[in-house]
């Protein structure tokens, strides 16, 4: 169990990786008891996750389409206090959210540079996805079964 009581994931894009993210989100809520996770998304997985137990909440708008957009995005997701913030997407958009939240960011867990529990590209490129999140959760922490 762990003492963060606002968590975000981010995945949002590819029914097949979202799929197999789902091990992941198991792990990070039986890691997070009482927690409040949130699921950071698109449409195409809103109806999904929302009947998905790992998640409290499911916000759809993780792809915004301009700058004015992105921005606001950071904003609100700066605004909410998270705890931890799970990346599993591991995107440059995703990055551009955590170099947004600079100065301070929150913990982040994932591939952006600079964040706190850090995961290289080198050290997840010739792992299989499932065996991708369970090195990077362990990053922060997070035991992932296999």
């Amino acid at each position: 169990m762990n003492a963060a009581s606002r968590v975000l994931v981010i995945k949002l894009e590819g029914m097949g990786e979202f799929v197999q993210a789902l091990a992941a989100a198991r792990a990070i809520r039986e890691h997070h008891v009482g927690a409040r996770i949130t699921l950071l998304t698109t449409d195409a997985f809103r109806e999904i996750a929302q009947k998905c137990p790992y998640f409290d909440m499911v916000e759809a708008d993780g792809k915004p389409r301009d700058a004015q957009a992105t921005a606001q995005l950071i904003a609100r997701i700066r605004a909410a206090k998270y705890d931890i913030i799970y990346d599993l997407e591991n995107s440059s958009r995703t990055n551009t959210y955590f170099q947004g939240l600079r100065p301070w960011p929150p913990n982040w867990c994932g591939v952006a540079q600079g964040c706190s529990h850090h995961v290289t590209e080198a050290e997840r490129a010739p792992l299989h996805a499932l065996d991708q999140y369970a090195l990077q959760l362990s990053a922060a922490g997070v035991e992932v079964p296999q």
